[in-house]
């Protein structure tokens, strides 16, 4: 690493992202400070600053270097032998956090490393690998001569002439099941587990049912596009758009068009035609979905194909409340935005943007522009104008509300419409998961540092480590990953309140 200033260039400038809060300092909180060193990058290395990447966890870190040897991946404390070239997305942490996955060269022939070991070199190339969500398989394409073929755990698989690399192989959510494209001559289908689909003139990336027991892709035959659930073949269409499954998995549903119109398709049931429709929505309980609909020159709001809202100028922000017995969207009118909750309409402003419903389904907010100012806007009441807001969270348990906002080059926390101390800075709030305490970033004087339930942390940093997240790990301890100089060195820094 050449300097400081590469180093500093690691650092996350948090200045106008996430939504949270903090307010008064608790009477008599106090908590303990523990920094650990998780690595300390030679200074006679190249580090490659993008590479960098933050385990999901938020406990590690891992980034390519270059020292005299060659390209290499390093992991905390541990790095791994040298090679020729490392790929672009290099280094890739699996969503459990436990494997380190990179794609490296040596002497033309290319290979993926798992956990710093090297697999099988292919002369030809391996593609970005692919994890199942229970980090226990790992898939990617490989390249021999001409044709290419998919390994799954070390193991390959049928070669083709060629294998779809967007959004394929894909793992089903239950981690059992894999599938992909494959093309062979002018021809696609559908591998799943080993067994071969039909081949068809084209055919998507499949995607599996939230519960993994059946799978879905469209494809075309003949210049006409269809669904095929499970093997079978739905209607024909001059076209398919977006398809997906109901969170229950019992329902497909799809958009299509026939000449100039569209229609959404729900359990191949087709509903009323109109010149645009956007992407549907499903309730929790699977038992309605929406969506807009665009006839003439306006647009409509649907609800189980049915019309639930007079024609507007726009919509966006459709949602459904999290017990599945309510929704919302914005609406434009002329140069003015209000909401629709439930068909009602609420105040005008200037702009209205993300309603959000609490995880019990029994508030509703959302960010409202006046002129230059915005505000929040809980359970129809007005908060305080600031000249910036951030997206609003709720406490878990729904009983708290916090977000960022600006006044006058300042930054605060608002929890439940009290202000924070004003900072040069604030980032990353975040509730614990009992809902009791509230922690974020701050910085001022150019220092980083934590504030917890009010109170700032000993340990102040030049910043904190790009991607790096606020991580309760109980409802009184939590984590995040910062910088420190002299040296550099990344640390974990840990606080625990004392009881």
């Amino acid at each position: 690493m050449k300097g400081t200033s590469r180093v500093l260039a690691l650092l996350f400038v948090f200045t106008l992202i996430s939504p949270l809060a903090g307010a008064q300092a608790k009477s008599g909180i106090s908590f303990k400070e523990k920094a650990i060193i998780i690595s300390t990058p030679q200074v006679n290395w190249d580090i490659f600053l993008k590479s960098l990447k933050v385990s999901p966890d938020s406990k590690h870190i891992a980034y390519v270097a270059k020292n005299e040897a060659g390209f290499l991946v390093v992991e905390d404390m541990k790095q791994s032998k040298a090679y020729d070239r490392i790929t672009k997305e290099s280094p890739i942490f699996s969503p459990d956090s436990q494997k380190l996955i990179f794609r490296a060269s040596r002497k033309g022939k290319w290979c993926v490393v798992i956990n710093f070991k090297d697999q099988k070199f292919y002369p030809n190339g391996v593609s970005i690998p692919v994890m199942s969500p229970d980090s226990k398989h790992i898939a990617y394409v490989a390249q021999t001569g001409k044709k290419q073929f998919v390994v799954v755990d070390g193991k390959e698989q049928k070669a083709y002439d060629s294998i779809l690399r967007m959004h394929s192989p894909v793992f089903s959510p239950d981690s059992r099941h894999i599938a992909y494209v494959a093309v062979k001559g002018k021809k696609m289908l559908v591998v799943e587990d080993g067994k071969e689909g039909k081949y068809y003139d084209k055919a998507s990336p499949p995607v599996f049912s939230p519960d993994s027991g059946h799978i879905m892709y469209s494809a075309k035959r003949d210049n006409r596009g269809f669904i095929v659930v499970d093997g079978k073949e739905g209607p024909k269409y001059d076209s398919i758009g977006v398809f997906m499954f109901s969170p229950d998995s019992k329902h497909v549903i799809y958009s299509a068009r026939r000449g100039k119109k569209w229609c959404m398709v729900m359990d191949g049931k087709e509903g009323p035609k109109y010149s645009d429709l956007s992407i549907p929505a499903f309730s929790q309980d699977s038992r309605h979905f929406m969506y807009t609909a665009k006839k003439g020159s306006k647009y409509m709001v649907i609800r189980d194909n049915k019309i639930v809202g007079s024609g507007y100028d726009k919509v966006q922000f459709i949602n459904l409340s999290p017990d599945s017995k309510h929704f919302v969207y914005t609406a434009q009118e002329g140069d003015k935005w209000f909401v629709v909750t439930d068909k009602n309409k609420g105040p005008i402003y200037d702009s209205v943007a993300l309603p959000i419903y609490s995880p019990d389904s029994q508030h509703l907010l959302y960010i409202a522009l006046k002129g230059n100012k915005r505000t929040i806007i809980l359970d129809g009441k007005r908060g305080k104008y600031y000249d910036m807001v951030t997206v609003p969270i709720f406490s878990p348990d729904s009983k708290h509300v916090a977000y960022m906002a600006k006044e006058k080059g300042k930054w605060m926390v608002v929890i439940d419409g009290k202000e924070s101390k004003k900072y040069d800075g604030v980032a990353i709030p975040r509730f614990s998961p009992d809902s009791k305490h509230l922690a974020y970033a701050a910085m001022e004087n150019r220092q980083w540092f934590v504030v917890y339930d009010g109170k700032e942390s000993r340990n102040r940093f030049p910043g904190f480590i790009k991607g790096a997240s606020l991580v309760f790990d109980s409802p009184t301890h939590l984590h995040i990953l910062a910088i420190r100089e002299p040296g550099p060195e990344f640390i974990r820094l840990e606080i625990g309140v004392r009881r």
